[in-house]
């Protein structure tokens, strides 16, 4: 029996825990190819680098970094046969450190790779995780989920974004996106020559 193919990234970069817990609970079903940001990309929202030159690095079997961003990394992944030899069954994103609520869709890296994933044909799923919530425990719900997914035989590029909170029960729910309110602003500074510069 041929396993089903799929496709890992993230926005937290090749070093983030996450993206490591979920590809072992994917790969209790699944052949899993990683293949993500070589360093973190959080908040670079569906952002394609059309202006420089990209690179992939090999980490071991099955397991690659893009110098770009994480729709860079799906999007080399789907058309580089270096890394993928044929379409993936599913295109994952995550486990996400924090989650991706209400309009963080927008901005967020992790669903921006699934949404690459997606854009392309697969059914994506985006999974993050409460930073409170057990890293382990997490990746298996995560996992369930995409099996769940794959067993649906889903096709024309449908998009899902889980959000796993820090405790519960877990039972997965369907919802809709909310408004989600951001403060702080831009906080200024100055350099020691006395120009201005801004933290998001």
């Amino acid at each position: 029996m041929t396993l089903p193919l799929i496709l890992l990234s993230n926005d937290d970069g090749i070093g983030a825990d996450g993206i490591h817990h979920l590809a072992r609970a994917l790969r209790t079903f699944a052949r899993v190819i990683v293949c993500c940001p070589s360093t973190e990309q959080s908040a670079s929202s569906h952002s394609l680098s059309l202006n420089r030159p990209l690179r992939i690095v090999e980490h071991g079997q099955d397991e690659f970094s893009v110098s770009g961003t994480p729709a860079d990394s799906v999007y080399v992944a789907l058309h580089q046969e270096r890394v993928l030899e044929r379409a993936p069954d599913l295109v994952v994103a995550g486990m996400n450190h924090g989650l991706n609520l209400g309009m963080d869709v927008f901005y967020s890296g992790t669903v921006a790779a699934a949404r690459e994933g997606a854009l392309n044909g697969p059914p994506s799923l985006a999974v993050s995780a409460d930073n409170g919530a057990d890293p382990i425990a997490a990746a298996k719900k995560g996992a369930e989920a995409a099996q769940a997914l794959l067993q649906l035989g889903l096709t024309g590029g449908h998009l899902f974004n889980l959000n796993i909170p820090p405790q519960g029960s877990w039972e997965f729910v369907s919802t809709r996106l909310g408004k989600r309110v951001y403060s702080g602003g831009l906080v200024e500074r100055h350099d020691p020559r006395g120009q201005a510069y801004y933290w998001v």
